[in-house]
Parts: structure tokens; sequence; C-alpha cells
């Protein structure tokens, strides 16, 4: 069934220039960079929320399986992040450095791992990533990439939520309506903004739980169909672990057909050291 995109009343952009990404094609490689507006960071912590560096990572990665699979049309599979910095958010991340390179290459199935370093050289966090090709194609476009021109544009200010139209109306569930612009080649909800569903759901239950805010130390979303006509929605199914070390499962559904589940996610969390509770 063809997708029922909701109306917008002006045009919003890419959600990956709000996002502050940038790359460029290379060989084996794929280098590119973000300039994080504090939109993208964590509640409470200077620190991007990890729907946000997978958002950056299904993007570039994707883009560089695409390249290898043309005209036939890729998707993603599995995006699994890992925050592997000493003390997330101690201090602001406003900028990353992103690698991304094809670990194994199949007939129809690739595999990536993205990089996410600061300009020292520190690694924040690594996402590793499944690509499958499938039977769509798509057409040549015409001409290639603008110029990288991220150090020009300026910092998105607002709400990021706001922004997609992304809303919890309860603890432990969040919400978007498909638009136009939210779309990815496949005319489905991008697979980035699928993750910050689910993040927002897994974050919204802990807080009400605990009475304190969490930060993402490990993400992991399996995409099983695409979210088509929306609105979409994530409801957490299950809470475990420790306090110290709470764990999340995540369901994603399209609207139009509840009885399937779209997505799953596990989040593995951290209270944010310092966060104010209540």
């Amino acid at each position: 069934m063809p997708r029922r995109p909701e109306a917008t009343d002006a045009p919003l952009g890419s959600l990956m220039q709000v996002l502050g990404l940038d790359f460029e094609q290379g060989r084996d490689i794929w280098r590119g960079d973000a300039r994080i507006p504090p939109a993208a960071w964590l509640r409470g912590c200077p620190f991007p929320r990890a729907s946000v560096l997978v958002s950056y990572a299904d993007t570039i990665a994707g883009s560089q399986v695409r390249a290898l699979t043309l005209p036939q049309l890729s998707v993603t599979v599995e995006l699994t992040l890992d925050v592997i910095v000493a003390d997330p958010g101690r201090r602001p991340i406003e900028y990353v450095a992103i690698e991304s390179i094809i670990r194994r290459r199949g007939k129809r199935m690739f595999i990536t791992e993205t990089s996410f370093s600061h300009p020292e050289g520190t690694v924040l966090a690594v996402c590793g990533g499944t690509f499958s090709a499938i039977s769509l194609t798509e057409p040549p476009r015409q001409g290639g990439r603008e110029p990288r021109a991220n150090d020009k544009r300026p910092l998105f200010s607002g709400s990021l939520d706001d922004h997609v139209g992304l809303h919890s109306p309860r603890p432990g569930v969040a919400q978007i309506a498909l638009r136009n612009d939210l779309g990815n080649s496949t005319n489905s909800l991008m697979g980035g903004l699928t993750a910050m569903l689910g993040e927002v759901a897994a974050l919204s239950r802990l807080r009400a739980d605990a009475g304190t805010d969490h930060l993402v130390e490990r993400l992991q979303i399996r995409y099983l169909a695409p979210i088509e006509i929306g609105p979409a929605r994530a409801e957490v199914r299950l809470v475990g672990g420790p306090p110290s070390r709470p764990v999340v499962l995540v369901e994603v559904r399209d609207t139009a057909r509840p009885e399937d589940v779209m997505a799953d996610l596990t989040l593995w969390c951290l209270p944010i050291p310092g966060a104010p509770a209540g």
C-alpha cells in the first residue's frame, strides 16, 4: 500500500543537514564530519543521542553500500552502536570526525563499520551495520553531490523532536507521523528516525521509573519491515537489569498495521552522573 505522508507547512530541508552531517565519497573508506547542534544532545548531558550517531552511520554507510549496489537499492537490516569513550558527557561534543568502511561484501549482504572520533583522535563510538541489496532499482541521478560546505551552515537551534514531529504521549511511548521529508529512498521512515523513536520511548520510561535521565551505552536495532503509512509508534516492552545498568526492549509498529512489529530495539543504559532527579 502506498504511503500517505502528512503534509508540512514549510520545507524543512534535509534532516542530515539539520544534524550537521557532511561526507564525501571515497574508495575503501568514506569520510565525513558532523557539527553537532545542542538540539542533538541528550537531555542533561552534552553528548549526542545514540540515535543521532546511528542516523549518521545509517546515512554514510548506507550511501557507501548503495554506491556498490546501484542501480539496485539497498536497505538497512541491523545497526548496533557502542559508546566506548570513558565518561561520556564530561565535556561537550560539538564535532565528530566519521569514517565508514565495508567489513564484508557479499552478493547481497554488506557488513559495515562506522567510527566517530573527537578532533584530537579519541574514538567516541563505533556503529556496526548490516545492509542488503533489494530488487527495487533507482533511476540515474543527474549530477553529483554538492561540494562539502559544513563550515558555512548555521547550526540548528530549535527542538529536534519538534522539528521531526516526534512526541511522547506518556512514558514508554513515542510516536511520529510520516512526512515526505522523513522518508528514505524506499519511501519508508528513515532508519535513524526509527532508532530515535525507540530511544525516546526508552529514556522517557526510565526517567519516569527512576526519576533521573539516562544515556544509552549500547543500542541495537533490527529493521524487520518498512514503515510506509504511519504514524509510527514505539512502545517499551520490557525493562530489566539493575538500576545502575538498566536494559530496555522496545518494539516499533506502523499504526496502520498494528499487529506487525516493524523494528525492535535493545538499549543498554546508564544513569547520567549529576542529572537532576524528578
